[in-house]
């Protein structure tokens, strides 16, 4: 028998800021981003496309999450959550992420990235999706997709 995972990974910027409420569960943070995706047909024609999700986040995680505001680029780890409403008598399907990691990114870090692909010191430090990238005195921190998040200085 195999086992099947409910996974997501998203890469995007809040549509707006990170909204907290409190429910008989716990407190409970909100948002969305956008997924931008950009590519060229076999014309040479570019094309664009944003897609919107819904994101919620529980526990100790929301407190970080309250403090997102919108613009913010995010990485983001969790589960598809589907949900059912009824609306004009009619039953509705929706679905959202469940949260299980949050990450900002930081573009402003300098671009390492390349040398995780082919680098052998990449190791998993535990925390999510995120490697360090052990180069002498330097160790980089990167995300699984090789986007630079934050550069570290260890002696």
């Amino acid at each position: 028998m195999s086992s099947y995972k409910n996974n997501v990974h998203l890469e995007g910027n809040l549509g707006k800021d990170a909204e907290k409420k409190s429910t008989p569960n716990g407190d409970v943070v909100n948002f969305s981003i956008a997924v931008n995706e950009q590519w060229e047909d076999k014309d040479g024609a570019e094309h664009k496309n944003t897609d919107w999700f819904q994101i919620q986040v529980w526990g100790p995680l929301a407190k970080f999450a309250a403090t997102l505001k919108a613009g913010t680029p995010v990485i983001v780890e969790g589960k598809i959550k589907p949900e059912t409403y009824t609306a004009d008598g009619a039953e509705h399907k929706t679905f959202s992420i469940k949260a299980d990691y949050i990450r900002k990114i930081d573009y402003s870090a300098p671009n390492f990235c390349g040398q995780v692909k082919s680098g052998p010191h990449a190791v998993r430090d535990g925390i999510g999706q995120a490697y360090k990238v052990l180069h002498g005195p330097l160790q980089y921190a990167v995300s699984q997709s090789y986007r630079c998040v934050a550069l570290q200085q260890y002696l």
